[in-house]
């Protein structure tokens, strides 16, 4: 069924749009303003890299490491509620999965470091992939998305996924090779995870 208008207006569904939408536009801000600076490589070089503006790093690190605290609760909440035998929410082992994975891939870029500043515009990019949920859910249809729904989001994660490595190329010399890693299966797990979802039989079906 698609998501009805008494599932929308739940506490948890209020709570869980408002996380996307606050998420999605500092994502959406910081991404118009990030700016090229040009740093010294470890080797002696000098190379252009895609930094987050002073004003807004700080809002954009604090938006997400926050966001990180919505989505381990939100997994605690989904696994207690299987464990303890309540009804298991759609596609809950899909949403453990992709909330522990994007907490790691934000996390491990936020680490302290010298590669921080360089490495705190890596995801801006994995949210704006809340673009896709937010339409979604406005339109009611996230659980039956359309086949027209399937492609757009598709073409959304296969951009944001470009941009993201094309971003991770640029300061892999900043970032240890396990946190690069990291960042990797991360991205790729949170993007696997929302497409298994969405090309689900019962969505190819309509």
């Amino acid at each position: 069924p698609r998501l009805s208008r008494s599932e929308m207006r739940s506490p948890e569904g209020v709570v869980d749009f408002g996380h996307s939408v606050c998420t999605f536009l500092v994502a959406l801000v910081a991404t118009e303003g990030m700016q090229r600076a040009v740093v010294d490589m470890p080797d002696g070089s000098r190379s252009e890299l895609w930094v987050l503006q002073p004003p807004m790093e700080r809002l954009a690190m604090d938006t997400y490491l926050r966001s990180c605290g919505h989505l381990l609760l939100d997994a605690w909440f989904v696994l207690y509620t299987v464990v303890s035998g309540g009804d298991r929410p759609h596609f809950w082992l899909h949403r453990v999965v992709r909330n522990f994975a994007s907490c790691v891939s934000v996390s491990a870029c936020m680490l302290p470091g010298r590669g921080v500043r360089y490495g705190a515009c890596l995801p801006s990019a994995n949210y704006l992939m809340e673009g896709v949920s937010i339409v979604l859910r406005l339109t009611r249809s996230e659980r039956r998305p359309s086949r027209r729904g399937i492609i757009a989001a598709g073409v959304v994660q296969c951009a944001t996924l470009w941009w993201y490595l094309k971003l991770l190329y640029g300061v892999r010399d900043f970032i240890p090779d396990l946190y690069l890693a990291v960042q990797l299966v991360g991205a790729v797990a949170d993007r696997v995870t929302r497409l298994h979802r969405l090309l689900a039989p019962e969505h190819l079906a309509r």
